[in-house]
C-alpha cells in the first residue's frame, strides 16, 4: 500500500512453475501475485498473453516451456504490475542459451523463448525516470 507522500513502485515478477528452489505451488506464487496486485492498488483483470513458444525441449517435465504474461491495468498515480509465469521452467531467467545440464537438478531448465534483458527493458522503459 502506498502511503500519501510516498513514491509509487512498479513490480515485475517471473517465477518458474518447475523451480526446484522455490516451489511455485507450495510458496503460493499466484497468491503472492494477487497480494502484489492488491498492494499496488490496481483494479481490474489482467491482459493475459502467451508469448510464442519458439524452442522445444526447454522444460524439465514437459516437451517445452513457455511464458505467460499477465499485464495488470495501471491506475493513475499508482505502480504497474506485470507477472510472467514461466510454465515448465525452473529458477533461471529466460535466455536463448540453456543452462549447463549439470545444474538442472538444482536450478531446473531455462526457458529459451525470450531474453530476460529484453523483457526487463520492455517493462522499465515504460516508466518515467
Amino acid at each position: 500500500i502506498v502511503k500519501p507522500g510516498h513514491q509509487t513502485v512498479s513490480v515485475m515478477m517471473m517465477p518458474g512453475t518447475d523451480d526446484p528452489l522455490i516451489d511455485y505451488t507450495s510458496w503460493g506464487m499466484e497468491r503472492i501475485r494477487d497480494d502484489w496486485h492488491e498492494a499496488l492498488g490496481a483494479k481490474g483483470t489482467p491482459v493475459v498473453e502467451r508469448l510464442p513458444d519458439t524452442v522445444s525441449g526447454d522444460a524439465m517435465n514437459a516437451s517445452s516451456s513457455y511464458l505467460e504474461r499477465f499485464r495488470y491495468p495501471r491506475e493513475a498515480g499508482k505502480g504497474e504490475f506485470w507477472f510472467y509465469k514461466m510454465v515448465g521452467a525452473g529458477h533461471v531467467t529466460p535466455h536463448p542459451i540453456q543452462t549447463y545440464a549439470s545444474l538442472w537438478g538444482r536450478l531446473g531448465k531455462r526457458n529459451q523463448d525470450a531474453h530476460f534483458s529484453d523483457l526487463v527493458w520492455e517493462f522499465v522503459s515504460r516508466h518515467a525516470k
